[in-house]
């Protein structure tokens, strides 16, 4: 995870866990910073609907976050969602070109099934960028 540059989780993966991954490792961390990153790449949920309980331990935890949904939600993060931004999702191919276009160019998919299914379905998985 320390060479990704965001990290893609499925929202009811966050929903069942409450978090996300943390990097710990002392030289990973360096690593990161030596690049010019945050210590924690930004994490990017994906949600059908953008419904995700704010009283998550996820939204307290060190990194960025970004909501991906499809659901219709205002163009950028309401103050008070814990979201940095929201992107719109109409396919994987849009999505990912999006991510791209912030500089996320190496993704890591932390999952679940749904997410992973969903990527391997549009044949996103294996490619350059995930």
């Amino acid at each position: 995870m320390a060479w990704a540059d965001a990290v893609l989780v499925g929202a009811r993966t966050v929903r069942l866990h409450g978090t996300s991954c943390l990097l710990h490792a002392p030289d990973l961390l360096r690593q990161r910073l030596q690049r010019g990153l945050a210590p924690q790449p930004p994490v990017v949920v994906w949600s059908r609907s953008g419904a995700l309980a704010g009283d998550l331990p996820f939204f307290q935890q060190p990194f960025e976050r970004w909501l991906l949904t499809s659901a219709p939600v205002l163009p950028s993060a309401p103050k008070g969602t814990g979201f940095r931004g929201i992107l719109p999702f109409d396919n994987w191919p849009l999505a990912l070109a999006r991510l791209s276009s912030l500089g996320w160019r190496r993704i890591a998919v932390l999952g679940g099934a749904q997410l992973v299914g969903s990527l391997l379905g549009a044949e996103e998985i294996g490619r350059a960028h995930v």
